[in-house]
Protein backbone atom coordinates (compact mmCIF):
# COMPACT_ATOMS: atom_id res chain seq x y z
CA UNK A 1 0.00 0.00 0.00
CA UNK A 2 1.66 3.01 -1.13
CA UNK A 3 0.49 6.42 -0.02
CA UNK A 4 2.26 9.99 0.75
CA UNK A 5 2.51 10.96 4.32
CA UNK A 6 3.42 14.96 4.90
CA UNK A 7 5.15 16.41 7.59
CA UNK A 8 5.42 19.80 8.36
CA UNK A 9 9.49 21.04 7.70
CA UNK A 10 8.98 23.33 11.35
CA UNK A 11 7.17 20.87 13.51
CA UNK A 12 9.28 19.77 16.52
CA UNK A 13 7.44 17.17 18.00
CA UNK A 14 8.21 13.85 18.16
CA UNK A 15 8.71 12.03 15.01
CA UNK A 16 6.17 9.22 15.77
CA UNK A 17 3.26 12.07 16.79
CA UNK A 18 3.89 14.00 13.94
CA UNK A 19 3.47 10.82 12.45
CA UNK A 20 0.52 9.85 14.32
CA UNK A 21 -1.64 12.94 13.38
CA UNK A 22 -0.70 12.50 9.80
CA UNK A 23 -1.72 9.08 9.41
CA UNK A 24 -4.96 10.64 11.06
CA UNK A 25 -5.55 13.05 9.18
CA UNK A 26 -5.33 11.20 5.85
CA UNK A 27 -7.97 8.81 7.58
CA UNK A 28 -10.37 11.65 8.42
CA UNK A 29 -9.76 13.18 5.02
CA UNK A 30 -11.02 9.56 3.42
CA UNK A 31 -7.55 9.22 1.62
CA UNK A 32 -7.06 5.94 3.72
CA UNK A 33 -10.42 4.24 3.75
CA UNK A 34 -12.03 2.39 6.64
CA UNK A 35 -11.01 -0.89 5.86
CA UNK A 36 -8.14 -0.54 4.18
CA UNK A 37 -4.89 -2.69 5.57
CA UNK A 38 -1.93 -0.94 6.73
CA UNK A 39 2.03 -1.57 5.65
CA UNK A 40 3.75 -3.44 8.03
CA UNK A 41 5.75 -1.64 10.72
CA UNK A 42 8.95 -2.83 8.81
CA UNK A 43 7.84 -1.93 5.17
CA UNK A 44 6.60 1.47 6.64
CA UNK A 45 10.13 2.19 8.58
CA UNK A 46 11.82 1.04 5.09
CA UNK A 47 10.19 3.35 2.97
CA UNK A 48 9.93 6.43 5.61
CA UNK A 49 13.33 5.66 6.53
CA UNK A 50 12.29 5.76 10.20
CA UNK A 51 13.40 3.97 12.76
CA UNK A 52 10.71 0.77 13.24
CA UNK A 53 9.83 1.95 16.96
CA UNK A 54 8.68 4.97 15.83
CA UNK A 55 6.28 3.43 13.49
CA UNK A 56 4.97 0.96 16.23
CA UNK A 57 4.25 3.89 18.41
CA UNK A 58 2.51 5.51 16.07
CA UNK A 59 0.42 2.68 15.58
CA UNK A 60 -0.03 2.12 18.70
CA UNK A 61 -1.45 5.73 19.26
CA UNK A 62 -3.87 5.17 16.33
CA UNK A 63 -4.71 1.94 18.12
CA UNK A 64 -5.95 3.77 21.45
CA UNK A 65 -7.87 6.32 19.58
CA UNK A 66 -9.80 4.02 17.60
CA UNK A 67 -8.52 4.46 14.02
CA UNK A 68 -6.78 1.29 14.21
CA UNK A 69 -7.51 -2.54 14.67
CA UNK A 70 -5.04 -5.31 14.68
CA UNK A 71 -5.16 -9.25 14.62
CA UNK A 72 -2.79 -12.15 14.70
CA UNK A 73 -2.57 -13.38 10.74
CA UNK A 74 -4.44 -10.23 9.59
CA UNK A 75 -2.52 -7.54 10.32
CA UNK A 76 -3.42 -4.05 11.26
CA UNK A 77 -6.09 -2.32 9.06
CA UNK A 78 -7.98 0.94 9.62
CA UNK A 79 -11.51 0.21 11.42
CA UNK A 80 -14.08 -0.51 8.93
CA UNK A 81 -16.38 2.30 10.81
CA UNK A 82 -15.54 5.92 11.82
CA UNK A 83 -18.24 8.64 12.73
CA UNK A 84 -17.88 12.12 11.34
CA UNK A 85 -15.14 11.62 8.02
CA UNK A 86 -14.33 14.21 5.57
CA UNK A 87 -15.70 12.98 2.39
CA UNK A 88 -13.60 14.10 -1.09
CA UNK A 89 -15.67 16.99 -1.52
CA UNK A 90 -15.00 18.55 1.76
CA UNK A 91 -18.15 17.74 3.70
CA UNK A 92 -18.77 15.75 6.73
CA UNK A 93 -20.27 12.17 6.59
CA UNK A 94 -20.76 9.50 8.84
CA UNK A 95 -20.75 5.75 7.88
CA UNK A 96 -23.52 5.21 10.09
CA UNK A 97 -25.70 7.56 8.06
CA UNK A 98 -27.16 5.86 5.30
CA UNK A 99 -29.83 7.90 4.24
CA UNK A 100 -27.51 10.97 3.78
CA UNK A 101 -25.18 8.27 1.53
CA UNK A 102 -28.34 7.67 0.17
CA UNK A 103 -29.22 11.08 -0.59
CA UNK A 104 -25.72 11.95 -2.53
CA UNK A 105 -26.04 9.19 -4.64
CA UNK A 106 -29.54 10.49 -5.70
CA UNK A 107 -27.92 13.89 -6.27
CA UNK A 108 -24.91 12.18 -8.03
CA UNK A 109 -27.51 10.28 -10.66
CA UNK A 110 -28.98 13.38 -11.58
CA UNK A 111 -25.94 15.13 -12.59
CA UNK A 112 -25.07 12.40 -14.53
CA UNK A 113 -28.60 12.56 -16.17
CA UNK A 114 -28.12 16.13 -16.43
CA UNK A 115 -24.67 16.21 -18.59
CA UNK A 116 -26.38 12.87 -20.55
CA UNK A 117 -29.10 15.27 -21.72
CA UNK A 118 -27.00 18.11 -22.42
CA UNK A 119 -27.45 20.77 -19.60
CA UNK A 120 -24.61 22.54 -18.81
CA UNK A 121 -24.57 25.80 -16.69
CA UNK A 122 -24.03 29.27 -18.31
CA UNK A 123 -20.39 29.91 -18.56
CA UNK A 124 -18.44 32.37 -15.88
CA UNK A 125 -16.03 35.11 -17.18
CA UNK A 126 -13.12 33.48 -16.10
CA UNK A 127 -14.54 30.06 -17.01
CA UNK A 128 -14.85 31.49 -20.78
CA UNK A 129 -11.35 33.01 -21.42
CA UNK A 130 -9.96 29.62 -19.98
CA UNK A 131 -11.83 27.55 -22.76
CA UNK A 132 -11.35 26.86 -26.51
CA UNK A 133 -13.12 28.07 -28.85
CA UNK A 134 -13.89 24.08 -29.70
CA UNK A 135 -14.29 23.87 -25.57
CA UNK A 136 -16.66 26.77 -25.41
CA UNK A 137 -18.87 25.34 -28.60
CA UNK A 138 -18.67 21.94 -26.50
CA UNK A 139 -20.93 23.40 -23.89
CA UNK A 140 -23.20 25.31 -26.39
CA UNK A 141 -24.00 22.23 -28.03
CA UNK A 142 -27.47 20.25 -27.15
CA UNK A 143 -26.03 16.91 -27.53
CA UNK A 144 -28.78 14.56 -28.35
CA UNK A 145 -30.26 11.84 -27.04
CA UNK A 146 -28.20 8.53 -28.02
CA UNK A 147 -28.41 6.45 -30.76
CA UNK A 148 -28.69 2.58 -31.49
CA UNK A 149 -24.71 1.88 -30.33
CA UNK A 150 -25.42 3.22 -26.65
CA UNK A 151 -28.38 2.32 -25.73
CA UNK A 152 -29.46 -1.12 -23.61
CA UNK A 153 -32.88 -1.41 -24.64
CA UNK A 154 -31.03 -2.30 -28.10
CA UNK A 155 -28.01 -4.31 -26.50
CA UNK A 156 -25.64 -1.48 -27.69
CA UNK A 157 -26.09 -2.70 -31.16
CA UNK A 158 -23.52 -5.70 -30.70
CA UNK A 159 -23.55 -9.17 -30.01
CA UNK A 160 -25.52 -10.89 -27.30
CA UNK A 161 -23.02 -12.41 -24.60
CA UNK A 162 -24.41 -15.75 -25.36
CA UNK A 163 -22.79 -15.34 -29.10
CA UNK A 164 -19.95 -14.37 -28.58
CA UNK A 165 -16.64 -16.45 -29.65
CA UNK A 166 -15.03 -16.43 -25.85
CA UNK A 167 -13.50 -20.20 -25.76
CA UNK A 168 -11.39 -19.09 -29.30
CA UNK A 169 -10.60 -15.39 -27.55
CA UNK A 170 -9.63 -16.91 -24.15
CA UNK A 171 -7.00 -19.49 -26.41
CA UNK A 172 -5.76 -17.05 -28.42
CA UNK A 173 -4.97 -14.20 -25.52
CA UNK A 174 -3.51 -17.26 -24.19
CA UNK A 175 -1.25 -18.05 -26.50
CA UNK A 176 -0.07 -14.80 -26.58
CA UNK A 177 0.35 -14.24 -22.54
CA UNK A 178 3.04 -17.22 -22.42
CA UNK A 179 5.31 -14.44 -23.82
CA UNK A 180 7.20 -17.22 -25.85
CA UNK A 181 8.67 -15.08 -28.01
CA UNK A 182 9.95 -11.33 -27.25
CA UNK A 183 8.44 -10.12 -30.21
CA UNK A 184 4.93 -10.23 -28.36
CA UNK A 185 6.35 -7.30 -26.32
CA UNK A 186 7.66 -5.02 -28.66
CA UNK A 187 7.39 -1.71 -28.95
CA UNK A 188 4.89 -0.95 -31.85
CA UNK A 189 7.37 1.41 -34.07
CA UNK A 190 4.76 2.13 -36.54
CA UNK A 191 2.21 5.20 -36.50
CA UNK A 192 -0.52 3.58 -38.06
CA UNK A 193 -0.60 0.35 -35.75
CA UNK A 194 0.79 -3.02 -35.20
CA UNK A 195 2.07 -4.74 -38.52
CA UNK A 196 0.19 -7.80 -38.54
CA UNK A 197 -3.30 -6.81 -37.72
CA UNK A 198 -3.23 -4.09 -40.70
CA UNK A 199 -1.89 -6.73 -42.83
CA UNK A 200 -4.99 -8.82 -41.77
CA UNK A 201 -7.35 -6.49 -41.65
CA UNK A 202 -5.96 -5.60 -45.25
CA UNK A 203 -6.22 -8.95 -46.44
CA UNK A 204 -10.13 -9.05 -45.04
CA UNK A 205 -11.43 -6.30 -46.19
CA UNK A 206 -9.84 -6.84 -49.86
CA UNK A 207 -11.65 -10.09 -49.72
CA UNK A 208 -14.96 -9.39 -48.11
CA UNK A 209 -15.59 -5.80 -48.82
CA UNK A 210 -14.30 -5.39 -52.27
CA UNK A 211 -12.16 -2.62 -50.51
CA UNK A 212 -8.98 -2.03 -52.70
CA UNK A 213 -5.73 -1.22 -50.53
CA UNK A 214 -1.97 -1.81 -48.96
CA UNK A 215 -1.28 -2.20 -45.45
CA UNK A 216 0.11 0.87 -45.54
CA UNK A 217 -3.14 2.45 -46.46
CA UNK A 218 -4.43 1.14 -42.83
CA UNK A 219 -4.89 2.87 -39.46
CA UNK A 220 -5.58 1.28 -36.23
CA UNK A 221 -7.86 3.34 -34.07
CA UNK A 222 -9.44 1.71 -30.14
CA UNK A 223 -12.82 2.91 -31.14
CA UNK A 224 -15.06 4.63 -34.47
CA UNK A 225 -15.31 7.75 -32.17
CA UNK A 226 -11.55 7.75 -32.14
CA UNK A 227 -11.50 7.41 -35.71
CA UNK A 228 -13.93 10.03 -36.77
CA UNK A 229 -12.19 12.41 -34.43
CA UNK A 230 -8.64 12.15 -35.76
CA UNK A 231 -10.42 12.16 -39.42
CA UNK A 232 -12.51 15.35 -39.00
CA UNK A 233 -9.59 17.10 -37.04
CA UNK A 234 -7.35 16.22 -40.01
CA UNK A 235 -10.06 17.14 -43.02
CA UNK A 236 -12.06 19.67 -41.47
CA UNK A 237 -11.77 23.32 -40.98
CA UNK A 238 -14.16 26.28 -38.97
CA UNK A 239 -16.72 26.79 -41.39
CA UNK A 240 -16.31 24.18 -43.60
CA UNK A 241 -19.67 22.35 -45.21
CA UNK A 242 -19.97 18.49 -44.80
CA UNK A 243 -22.74 16.42 -46.31
CA UNK A 244 -24.56 14.54 -44.32
CA UNK A 245 -27.10 12.07 -44.54
CA UNK A 246 -30.91 13.24 -42.89
CA UNK A 247 -31.70 10.83 -41.49
CA UNK A 248 -28.22 9.54 -40.01
CA UNK A 249 -25.79 9.47 -37.15
CA UNK A 250 -26.10 11.45 -34.65
CA UNK A 251 -22.38 11.52 -33.60
CA UNK A 252 -20.99 12.89 -36.31
CA UNK A 253 -23.35 15.78 -36.56
CA UNK A 254 -22.71 16.92 -33.32
CA UNK A 255 -18.38 16.22 -33.87
CA UNK A 256 -19.10 18.61 -36.56
CA UNK A 257 -20.83 21.24 -35.18
CA UNK A 258 -18.41 21.57 -32.09
CA UNK A 259 -15.80 22.00 -34.35
CA UNK A 260 -17.33 24.66 -36.38
CA UNK A 261 -18.19 23.09 -39.35
CA UNK A 262 -21.61 23.78 -41.16
CA UNK A 263 -23.86 20.24 -41.98
CA UNK A 264 -25.65 20.26 -45.25
CA UNK A 265 -28.02 17.44 -44.65
CA UNK A 266 -29.22 15.67 -47.48
CA UNK A 267 -32.18 13.07 -47.80
CA UNK A 268 -32.09 9.19 -47.43
CA UNK A 269 -34.98 7.10 -49.37
CA UNK A 270 -35.40 3.91 -50.33
CA UNK A 271 -32.07 3.76 -52.36
CA UNK A 272 -30.06 5.70 -49.67
CA UNK A 273 -28.40 9.03 -49.97
CA UNK A 274 -30.48 11.53 -52.60
CA UNK A 275 -27.47 12.41 -54.78
CA UNK A 276 -29.75 14.17 -57.19
CA UNK A 277 -30.43 16.71 -54.06
CA UNK A 278 -26.57 16.73 -53.40
CA UNK A 279 -26.10 18.13 -56.82
CA UNK A 280 -28.59 20.52 -55.77
CA UNK A 281 -26.37 22.26 -53.45
CA UNK A 282 -24.38 25.11 -54.89
CA UNK A 283 -22.11 26.25 -51.93
CA UNK A 284 -18.96 24.00 -52.15
CA UNK A 285 -18.51 21.04 -49.57
CA UNK A 286 -15.50 19.31 -48.00
CA UNK A 287 -16.66 16.11 -46.97
CA UNK A 288 -19.44 13.37 -47.53
CA UNK A 289 -20.28 11.51 -44.54
CA UNK A 290 -22.15 8.53 -46.17
CA UNK A 291 -23.29 4.86 -44.81
CA UNK A 292 -23.88 2.86 -48.08
CA UNK A 293 -23.66 -0.73 -46.68
CA UNK A 294 -26.63 -0.30 -43.97
CA UNK A 295 -27.96 2.97 -43.60
CA UNK A 296 -28.63 3.99 -39.32
CA UNK A 297 -31.25 3.80 -38.46
CA UNK A 298 -33.27 2.46 -41.94
CA UNK A 299 -30.94 -0.37 -42.78
CA UNK A 300 -31.03 -0.07 -46.45
CA UNK A 301 -28.26 -0.31 -48.67
CA UNK A 302 -27.47 2.18 -51.32
CA UNK A 303 -28.45 1.46 -54.82
CA UNK A 304 -25.66 0.88 -57.68
CA UNK A 305 -26.67 3.96 -59.81
CA UNK A 306 -26.74 6.19 -56.94
CA UNK A 307 -23.16 4.70 -55.75
CA UNK A 308 -21.56 5.49 -59.41
CA UNK A 309 -23.38 8.98 -58.91
CA UNK A 310 -22.33 9.54 -55.99
CA UNK A 311 -18.37 8.53 -57.04
CA UNK A 312 -18.87 10.82 -60.05
CA UNK A 313 -19.91 13.70 -58.06
CA UNK A 314 -17.12 13.74 -55.54
CA UNK A 315 -14.65 13.86 -58.59
CA UNK A 316 -15.97 16.53 -60.47
CA UNK A 317 -16.10 18.62 -56.89
CA UNK A 318 -12.43 17.25 -55.79
CA UNK A 319 -14.23 16.60 -52.45
CA UNK A 320 -14.03 13.53 -50.24
CA UNK A 321 -16.40 10.58 -49.46
CA UNK A 322 -16.26 9.29 -46.10
CA UNK A 323 -17.66 5.71 -46.40
CA UNK A 324 -18.58 4.06 -42.96
CA UNK A 325 -19.00 0.93 -42.85
CA UNK A 326 -19.59 0.42 -39.22
CA UNK A 327 -22.43 -1.79 -39.47
CA UNK A 328 -22.06 -3.73 -42.60
CA UNK A 329 -21.30 -7.75 -42.10
CA UNK A 330 -24.84 -8.84 -41.62
CA UNK A 331 -27.10 -8.43 -44.77
CA UNK A 332 -30.29 -10.26 -44.50
CA UNK A 333 -31.49 -9.80 -48.18
CA UNK A 334 -29.63 -10.69 -51.35
CA UNK A 335 -25.56 -10.52 -51.22
CA UNK A 336 -23.67 -7.48 -50.02
CA UNK A 337 -22.97 -4.81 -52.57
CA UNK A 338 -18.68 -4.16 -52.56
CA UNK A 339 -17.33 -0.90 -51.51
CA UNK A 340 -17.71 2.24 -52.49
CA UNK A 341 -13.73 2.86 -52.04
CA UNK A 342 -13.52 -0.32 -54.35
CA UNK A 343 -15.18 0.98 -56.76
CA UNK A 344 -13.27 4.56 -56.74
CA UNK A 345 -9.74 5.34 -58.50
CA UNK A 346 -8.42 5.24 -54.78
CA UNK A 347 -8.34 8.89 -54.29
CA UNK A 348 -11.75 9.91 -53.16
CA UNK A 349 -12.76 7.42 -50.80
CA UNK A 350 -12.31 7.19 -46.85
CA UNK A 351 -13.45 3.89 -46.09
CA UNK A 352 -14.06 3.41 -42.22
CA UNK A 353 -14.85 -0.42 -40.80
CA UNK A 354 -15.46 -1.59 -37.46
CA UNK A 355 -15.30 -5.13 -35.32
CA UNK A 356 -17.60 -3.34 -32.69
CA UNK A 357 -20.93 -5.34 -33.66
CA UNK A 358 -19.40 -8.68 -34.56
CA UNK A 359 -17.13 -9.22 -31.34
CA UNK A 360 -17.66 -6.35 -28.57
CA UNK A 361 -16.60 -6.10 -25.76
CA UNK A 362 -13.38 -8.16 -27.07
CA UNK A 363 -12.71 -5.25 -29.02
CA UNK A 364 -14.02 -2.06 -30.31
CA UNK A 365 -11.39 -1.81 -32.75
CA UNK A 366 -11.78 0.45 -35.66
CA UNK A 367 -9.95 0.65 -38.94
CA UNK A 368 -9.81 3.60 -41.45
CA UNK A 369 -8.01 2.68 -45.34
CA UNK A 370 -6.97 6.23 -46.12
CA UNK A 371 -5.85 7.39 -49.85
CA UNK A 372 -2.22 7.39 -50.85
CA UNK A 373 -1.60 10.60 -50.86
CA UNK A 374 -3.24 11.49 -47.27
CA UNK A 375 -0.73 8.79 -45.60
CA UNK A 376 2.38 11.57 -44.85
CA UNK A 377 -0.52 14.23 -42.76
CA UNK A 378 -1.82 10.80 -41.21
CA UNK A 379 1.07 9.70 -40.11
CA UNK A 380 2.40 12.97 -38.23
CA UNK A 381 -1.57 12.96 -36.87
CA UNK A 382 -0.90 9.84 -35.14
CA UNK A 383 2.41 10.58 -33.92
CA UNK A 384 1.17 13.47 -32.00
CA UNK A 385 -2.00 11.72 -30.84
CA UNK A 386 -1.32 8.19 -30.19
CA UNK A 387 1.69 5.95 -29.97
CA UNK A 388 0.90 2.74 -27.98
CA UNK A 389 -1.13 0.09 -28.65
CA UNK A 390 -2.32 -2.94 -26.44
CA UNK A 391 -0.04 -4.89 -27.94
CA UNK A 392 -1.38 -8.54 -26.28
CA UNK A 393 -5.02 -7.89 -27.19
CA UNK A 394 -3.99 -6.61 -31.34
CA UNK A 395 -1.82 -9.99 -31.05
CA UNK A 396 -4.06 -12.39 -30.14
CA UNK A 397 -7.03 -9.89 -33.02
CA UNK A 398 -4.64 -10.90 -35.80
CA UNK A 399 -4.72 -14.47 -35.09
CA UNK A 400 -8.27 -14.00 -34.81
CA UNK A 401 -8.83 -12.55 -38.19
CA UNK A 402 -5.68 -14.26 -40.16
CA UNK A 403 -7.07 -17.75 -38.34
CA UNK A 404 -10.71 -17.75 -40.13
CA UNK A 405 -12.05 -17.16 -36.62
CA UNK A 406 -14.03 -13.57 -37.72
CA UNK A 407 -15.42 -15.55 -40.71
CA UNK A 408 -16.73 -18.46 -38.35
CA UNK A 409 -18.04 -15.67 -36.06
CA UNK A 410 -20.10 -13.73 -39.00
CA UNK A 411 -21.60 -17.14 -40.61
CA UNK A 412 -22.71 -18.35 -37.69
CA UNK A 413 -23.94 -15.24 -36.16
CA UNK A 414 -25.46 -14.53 -39.56
CA UNK A 415 -28.11 -17.25 -39.21
CA UNK A 416 -29.08 -16.89 -35.60
CA UNK A 417 -30.22 -13.13 -36.46
CA UNK A 418 -31.91 -14.08 -39.78
CA UNK A 419 -33.85 -15.92 -37.62
CA UNK A 420 -34.45 -14.07 -35.21
CA UNK A 421 -35.34 -10.94 -37.53
CA UNK A 422 -37.85 -13.27 -39.13
CA UNK A 423 -39.61 -14.32 -35.83
CA UNK A 424 -39.81 -10.93 -34.99
CA UNK A 425 -41.27 -9.69 -38.29
CA UNK A 426 -44.02 -12.21 -38.34
CA UNK A 427 -45.03 -11.66 -34.71
CA UNK A 428 -44.81 -7.54 -35.07
CA UNK A 429 -47.15 -8.15 -38.37
CA UNK A 430 -49.36 -10.73 -36.71
CA UNK A 431 -50.15 -8.56 -34.07
CA UNK A 432 -50.23 -5.29 -35.00
CA UNK A 433 -51.63 -6.06 -38.83
CA UNK A 434 -52.32 -2.88 -40.07
CA UNK A 435 -51.12 -0.47 -37.16
CA UNK A 436 -47.66 -1.35 -38.24
CA UNK A 437 -45.42 -0.17 -40.84
CA UNK A 438 -41.43 -2.57 -41.32
CA UNK A 439 -39.05 -0.85 -43.13
CA UNK A 440 -38.88 -3.86 -46.52
CA UNK A 441 -35.21 -3.79 -46.62
CA UNK A 442 -32.80 -3.82 -43.43
CA UNK A 443 -29.27 -5.01 -42.45
CA UNK A 444 -27.54 -4.49 -39.10
CA UNK A 445 -29.32 -5.73 -35.96
CA UNK A 446 -32.53 -3.57 -35.56
CA UNK A 447 -35.94 -3.30 -37.40
CA UNK A 448 -37.51 -0.27 -38.53
CA UNK A 449 -40.74 -0.08 -37.62
CA UNK A 450 -43.73 3.00 -37.56
CA UNK A 451 -46.82 2.45 -35.76
CA UNK A 452 -50.41 4.28 -36.98
CA UNK A 453 -49.98 7.51 -35.97
CA UNK A 454 -53.77 7.01 -33.58
CA UNK A 455 -51.68 5.15 -31.04
CA UNK A 456 -50.06 7.35 -28.41
CA UNK A 457 -46.27 7.66 -28.67
CA UNK A 458 -46.03 7.89 -24.45
CA UNK A 459 -48.53 4.94 -24.37
CA UNK A 460 -46.19 2.68 -27.13
CA UNK A 461 -43.18 3.17 -25.33
CA UNK A 462 -44.23 2.46 -21.97
CA UNK A 463 -46.32 -0.64 -23.04
CA UNK A 464 -43.01 -1.47 -24.95
CA UNK A 465 -40.90 -1.45 -21.24
CA UNK A 466 -43.58 -3.62 -19.33
CA UNK A 467 -43.55 -6.52 -22.11
CA UNK A 468 -39.51 -5.95 -22.21
CA UNK A 469 -39.54 -5.44 -26.27
CA UNK A 470 -36.52 -3.77 -27.17
CA UNK A 471 -37.70 -0.28 -28.77
CA UNK A 472 -36.54 3.41 -28.83
CA UNK A 473 -37.37 6.36 -30.81
CA UNK A 474 -35.79 7.66 -33.60
CA UNK A 475 -35.89 11.25 -33.46
CA UNK A 476 -32.29 11.98 -32.84
CA UNK A 477 -31.33 10.68 -36.16
CA UNK A 478 -32.92 14.05 -37.59
CA UNK A 479 -32.14 17.07 -38.71
CA UNK A 480 -35.97 18.49 -37.80
CA UNK A 481 -39.21 16.66 -37.50
CA UNK A 482 -39.13 12.96 -37.15
CA UNK A 483 -41.80 10.45 -38.77
CA UNK A 484 -44.68 9.96 -35.92
CA UNK A 485 -44.08 7.00 -34.27
CA UNK A 486 -41.21 5.26 -35.87
CA UNK A 487 -39.42 3.13 -33.83
CA UNK A 488 -36.33 0.89 -33.57
CA UNK A 489 -36.57 -3.05 -31.99
CA UNK A 490 -33.24 -5.17 -32.11
CA UNK A 491 -33.39 -8.49 -32.54
CA UNK A 492 -29.97 -10.22 -32.25
CA UNK A 493 -30.90 -10.82 -28.58
CA UNK A 494 -34.38 -11.76 -28.70
CA UNK A 495 -35.09 -15.55 -27.86
CA UNK A 496 -36.76 -17.87 -30.31
CA UNK A 497 -38.77 -18.94 -28.20
CA UNK A 498 -40.12 -15.93 -26.44
CA UNK A 499 -40.60 -13.45 -29.02
CA UNK A 500 -44.14 -13.97 -30.07
CA UNK A 501 -45.24 -14.02 -26.44
CA UNK A 502 -43.21 -10.91 -25.98
CA UNK A 503 -44.76 -9.08 -28.59
CA UNK A 504 -48.45 -10.25 -28.23
CA UNK A 505 -48.04 -8.85 -24.80
CA UNK A 506 -46.80 -5.82 -25.95
CA UNK A 507 -49.39 -5.63 -28.53
CA UNK A 508 -52.43 -6.52 -25.91
CA UNK A 509 -50.97 -3.86 -23.26
CA UNK A 510 -51.53 -1.08 -26.15
CA UNK A 511 -55.28 -2.37 -27.44
CA UNK A 512 -56.00 -2.08 -23.76
CA UNK A 513 -54.87 1.44 -22.61
CA UNK A 514 -57.09 2.57 -25.38
CA UNK A 515 -60.10 0.68 -24.28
Amino acid sequence: MNFIIEFAPDDKRPMYQQLSDALENAIRCGRLKPGDHMPSTRELAEELELARGTIVRSYDDLLNKGYLEGKSGTGTKIVAKISGLIATDGTATDAHESEANGVGKRQEQRQLENLAAGTTSSLTARTSKQLSKYGQRLLDLEISSYTSGDLPALNYGCTPKDLLPLKQWRELLSRHCRLESSDTLAYVTEPFGYRPLREGVCNYLVRTKGVRCHPDQVIIFSGSQQALNHILSVLVDDEDTVVVENPGYVGIREKLMAQGAFIEPIEVDKDGLRVDLLEQIESNYKLIHVTPSCHDPTGVQMSADRRAALLDLAKRKECLILEDAWDADFIYAGAAAPSLQGASDGSSVIYLYSLFKVIYPLTTLTVAVIPTHLIPVFTRDKLLTERQVPALAYCALSDFINEGHLDAQIRRTQKIYRKRRQLLMYALTTAFRENITISPKSAGLHLRVRFSPSLNGDTILSCATAAAVPLVGTTPYYCGNAPINEYLIAFSHLLEETTHSQIQMFADLIKNSAA
